[in-house]
Parts: C-alpha cells; structure tokens; sequence
C-alpha cells in the first residue's frame, strides 16, 4: 500500500484504470494508483514523483492521457510529468515554469500563486491560473 498524506486533489486518467492524487505539502509529490478491476474500490501504488514545487494543488491531462499538468500553489510553480503508457507510472518532470509577482491584496497575494493548470481545447497551449498574481500564463 502506498499512503498519500493530504491528497487535496485526484484525478482519474481520461481513458485508463489509473488515477492520480496530489500530496499537497510542502514538497509537493504525485502520487500514480491503479485502479483495482478485481476489488472495486481498491487502489494499487505504482509510483510516485516529484511535484517540483510546493503545495501542488491542481492536475490535469491531455485527452490521450500522456501528460500530466501540475499546478504548485505554495512556490507559484507550475510541472509537466509524463505518463507512461504501459502501466500508467509517472515519469520525471520534462516542463517547469515559474511565476512570478503579486497583486493588491498583500495578506493573499503576496506572491505567486499557481491555482491551475489546463490545455487550451486543440491542446497547443497550456494555461495557467494564478491567484497570487492575477494573471493567467
């Protein structure tokens, strides 16, 4: 069994029997379960990665489920992590960004806060929300 301490966001994959939790601390892992078929409600660890930030708090795929989108609240930081397609592991980050700045309210916005992260609907941009700037990258 694989624990997943404060796992504030899941999602499943978009076609296979996998699904993906954050651990929401402050440094940050993606947790990969596969979803046991034999014992409904059942989830098997598979591996887990690096958020490459703190506080992840959003996931997202692509419709073929190769990629998945991490948005780091804490750091203002958003990943990509690629996902294998033979067991539906996560591998090492391949894209990261940093936001950067603030905006009016000084007690929530004191600096970058990444809320989300999401593909454009033809999938040739990613987008992301952040709350402590008031932007969208």
């Amino acid at each position: 069994a694989m624990a997943t301490p404060n796992p504030s966001y899941i999602l499943r994959h978009p076609s296979r029997p996998y699904l993906y939790a954050v651990q929401e601390e402050n440094f940050g892992q993606i947790h990969s379960f596969e979803i046991d078929r034999q014992r409904p409600g059942r989830l098997i660890g598979v591996n887990q990665q690096p958020s490459i930030g703190g506080g992840p708090c959003h996931l997202s795929t692509d419709r073929a489920g190769e990629h998945l989108l991490v948005a780091n609240y804490n750091d203002g930081t958003v990943t990509l992590l690629p996902i294998d397609s033979q067991d539906g592991s996560l591998k090492i980050f391949t894209a990261y960004d940093q936001h950067l700045g603030s905006s009016v309210d000084r007690q929530r916005q004191n600096s970058a806060h990444a809320h989300c992260f999401l593909l454009d609907n033809n999938e040739e941009y990613a987008f992301s929300a952040d709350l402590g700037t008031d932007e969208i990258y």
